[in-house]
């Protein structure tokens, strides 16, 4: 069974598995064992997946991962269980010990709505389990909260709050002001603007306790950092362990020469542009519409077509194209494939693995793409007063 079709059962297990349908999970989840117990055999007596050589998942290394399903405050409620997955390769010394595309078992340790006083919601997220792509089960210890260091978050809820009462104090005063003018000010010895201000100040108190803090939700394609706290030897894993299957033919010459993330037009860095030399023997005419960015799970991406440099010129049969195609996606850590199809059968031609050319691209991208997402993605929503 190819890494994909793999994919697609675990994503398949996940969706059972959330909508509740346990007995579908058994059995869902006892074929995709028989699979993986199959390809694993087969495994150890042809292409061997390991180095040979023993690293340790430390205790407080990071694994970066995305959420199965939106998470929030409102709607989890402790012990709920998820899926999520590894996003990014975990690189040991001459190889790979957690392979991208792990599946992680967690679990809802801890969940608070936003409350008054400016009191942030919070989740605690746990996580004891890793399933490797070939099946090896990892048990593990790892954390990850949504919430502030105890101290920031306090001293900002004190700031906004006494921003609120401070204003509240000089509305009364102000008011009072109006009230009784200068002349009355000055004869009562600001005491008017005294019973102004301490009434204002009242008044800015209530606000400050009755304002709620920001909701909290994670999101599929929001990234977060699980914290492990254990220590856990595990085999390495080779570079070339898990390359994906692709569909290839010899009359479409396809070459990715880059991979470079972008930001859309609001700012988001959801945008996948490939610059691409396309050499067509087919016999058949492509145009933009023939050609998607496809995802483990079928999720068919075509491109910007106003966004693109020729976006409704053909690459008819004979003819080669060469320049960059940008592809707008949900999230760039997906795994995704290169696909052309047959303009009238939709059949598809070729699929071309991003991830095995995404090994081999250069440091400078690598480097340029990972400071785009390195920006912390803020899980707190504002408060909504006309939802309660």
């Amino acid at each position: 069974m190819n890494n994909k079709i793999k994919k697609i059962l675990i994503i398949s297990l996940i969706s059972l598995y959330a909508s509740g349908s346990l007995s579908a999970v058994c059995a869902l989840e006892d074929v995709f064992k028989g699979h993986i117990e199959e390809q694993n055999s087969t495994e150890k007596e042809g292409n061997n997946l390991y180095t040979g050589s023993v690293d340790k998942l430390d205790h407080n290394d990071i694994l970066k991962m995305t959420v199965s399903k939106v998470l929030d405050a409102n709607n989890s409620k402790e012990n709920d269980e998820f899926f999520a997955e590894v996003i990014d390769d975990i690189v040991a010394k001459d190889g790979i010990l957690i392979p991208r595309g792990t599946i992680a078992h967690g679990y809802v340790k801890r969940v608070s709505n936003a409350k008054n006083f400016s009191r942030n919601g919070l989740l605690d997220l746990h996580f004891d389990c890793l399933i490797t792509p070939d099946g090896q089960e990892i048990p593990i210890k790892g954390t990850m909260s949504t919430r502030l260091h105890p101290i920031k978050a306090a001293s900002e809820a004190i700031v906004y709050n006494l921003a609120y009462t401070t204003a509240g104090g000089a509305a009364g005063g102000l008011l009072a002001l109006s009230f009784a003018g200068i002349a009355g000010t000055v004869s009562s010895q600001g005491c008017i603007i005294a019973g102004g201000a301490a009434i204002g100040g009242s008044a800015g108190l209530a606000m400050a306790l009755s304002h709620k803090g920001k909701d909290v939700a994670i999101s599929p394609g929001d990234e977060i950092l699980v914290k492990i706290s254990t220590t856990t030897q595990l085999p390495v894993y080779k570079k070339t362990a898990f390359p994906q299957q692709e569909l290839k033919t010899k009359e479409l010459e396809v070459k990715i020469n880059d991979i470079n993330y972008k930001k859309d037009s609001y700012g988001q860095v959801n945008k996948l542009v490939l610059s691409l030399f396309i050499l067509n023997k087919t016999g058949y005419d492509f145009s933009v519409s023939d050609i998607a960015l496809l995802n483990s799970a079928g999720t068919a991406y075509y491109p910007d077509t106003f966004d693109t440099e020729r976006p409704f010129s053909e690459i008819k049969s004979g003819a080669e194209f060469k320049g960059e195609i940008p592809f707008s996606v949900d999230n760039l850590k997906n795994e995704f494939w290169l696909t052309f199809y047959e303009n009238k059968s939709r059949i598809v031609i070729s699929e071309i693995s991003l991830d095995n050319f995404y090994k081999e691209v250069s440091n400078k991208t690598r480097k340029q793409n990972e400071k785009l997402l390195k920006k912390k993605k803020d899980f707190y929503k504002d408060y909504n007063p006309f939802v309660d």
